[in-house]
């Protein structure tokens, strides 16, 4: 109830019907929710209950989650064990692609990862090996800003399915309650360099 601190709660049956008793009159909204299922987010229900009334046909879309899944490999077609995928949501900006991270997935000794609950919408997958994983020096020793001035050439983070950019990588648009398999992401090389630094007056 709009404006009232006490709600009125109820659970549906299995065939998704549901019914509120001794409601008082007034203005309300109507909001439903799943472990299984997405949050409605806008999709929500707004009406008024009067005096001696009975309102039925009242009705509140939810959609099921999904899950995305596919392996990381090399470039020699073999798992890379240990690397981390990383879901991010796709929006656009001005024309150009805006990622919002959504999960992490690690990924086992076979190459595999798992993202459940997935919200239905448009998604980028991108994974990295291990070894492109931020370093540190050891406690007490200090470094200066050190930009290694020769490239080596190494694993870089990769877009689904062998994208070294976001431009260049495929858009999963995952539908209400799809399991999407083979999101295979092959990882790629390219020139690296190392930065050292330190963050002062801490």
């Amino acid at each position: 109830n709009q404006g009232s601190m006490q709600p009125y709660n109820t659970t549906s049956l299995d065939n998704g019907s549901f019914r509120f008793d001794s409601v008082s009159p007034g203005n309300y909204i109507l909001l439903a929710n799943h472990p299984a299922y997405a949050n409605p987010g806008t999709n929500i229900q707004r009406f008024s209950v009067a005096n001696a009334s009975q309102l039925v046909g009242v009705s509140i879309q939810l959609n099921p989650l999904g899950t995305i899944s596919g392996r990381v490999l090399d470039q020699s077609g073999k798992p890379a064990a240990g690397a981390d995928a990383e879901l991010f949501s796709a929006h656009t900006v001005r024309g150009r692609p805006e990622l919002r991270r959504m999960q992490n997935a690690s990924v086992s000794n076979t190459g595999a990862y798992l993202f459940k609950k997935v919200v239905p919408g448009k998604y980028y997958i991108a994974a990295a090996s291990a070894s492109r994983r931020v370093s540190r020096d050891p406690p007490g020793k200090q470094s200066p800003v050190d930009v290694s001035e020769s490239g080596v050439l190494g694993m870089v983070r990769t877009f689904y399915p062998k994208a070294t950019t976001v431009e260049d990588a495929s858009v999963i648009d995952l539908a209400p309650g799809a399991s999407m398999a083979d999101a295979d992401i092959h990882l790629q090389q390219a020139e690296t360099f190392r930065i050292r630094g330190k963050v002062a007056n801490l």
